[in-house]
């Protein structure tokens, strides 16, 4: 037990955590972006199939 809790104090591996964590979010961010970019059209149909007019 006391391992586990040295382990999740370390701050090291909790800076590292971060860093994946930021990298991912960043990711999924840019790859929306670059779909969202690339298909304008599905916006579009999005917007008169679901939105109310």
């Amino acid at each position: 037990m006391t391992n586990f809790k040295s382990a999740s104090t370390d701050k090291g591996s909790n800076l590292n955590l971060k860093i994946i964590l930021a990298t991912t979010v960043f990711g999924l961010m840019l790859l929306a972006i670059f779909l969202w970019i690339k298909t304008p059209d599905l916006f579009i149909y999005f917007n008169q199939a679901f939105c109310a007019h």
